[in-house]
């Protein structure tokens, strides 16, 4: 399989497999459950860092369908959450929140690790249908089958699996950059 085909695709469905992570979602709404997405460039049971150097740390980019519009919505729905919760006064790190409202263009102005895959990759045709998530974590995320039994070998996940996920946001300022961050606690593999 590769990692941009559809053949192997879960046809799981999401009402029921989704329901504790939606309503975990509605308690945080920072807190986020995918549905069924494509895993790319996992680091989830082993630790890696950035050129060598720094703290160790886990990671993957989730591919969310460009057609998955719930999905998209919830993410985006998280990050306006996280800047929300960061806002005092009508404002967050020196932006004003018109009425205390989070906005497309208040949004703008932050930098997210979602990313779409046509501008991220251009002329690469394989990006093209995905919206791409940027998620990492200090600590081990938890790793399960489709069972939900606990996947401790690091070669039984690979690039271009279908998993379900569960990521949270929040915002930084470092040195004067913006951002949101996106944190990764679960993943559900499923092929």
């Amino acid at each position: 399989m590769t990692p941009f085909d559809d053949v192997r695709r879960s046809e799981m469905s999401a009402a029921g497999a989704c329901a504790v992570g939606q309503a975990a979602q509605a308690s945080d709404p920072t807190r986020v459950t995918t549905d069924v997405v494509t895993l790319m460039y996992p680091y989830l049971l082993a630790p890696t860092t950035y050129q060598g150097r720094g703290t160790p740390y886990y990671r993957c980019c989730l591919g969310v369908r460009n057609e998955d519009r719930e999905t998209i919505n919830r993410l985006f729905d998280g990050v306006r959450a996280a800047i929300a919760r960061g806002a005092r006064d009508n404002m967050i790190y020196g932006i004003p929140l018109p009425n205390g409202i989070v906005d497309d263009d208040v949004i703008k102005s932050f930098r997210l690790t979602i990313h779409s895959g046509e501008m991220e990759y251009p002329g690469d045709k394989r990006f093209t249908p995905y919206i791409l998530v940027n998620c990492k974590t200090y600590q081990r995320p938890d790793v399960v089958d489709a069972n939900c039994q606990p996947i401790t070998d690091p070669d039984a996940v690979q690039h271009g699996m279908m998993c379900r996920a569960t990521v949270s946001f929040r915002t930084y300022n470092y040195m004067g950059t913006r951002g949101v961050s996106c944190t990764l606690h679960n993943v559900q593999i499923f092929d």
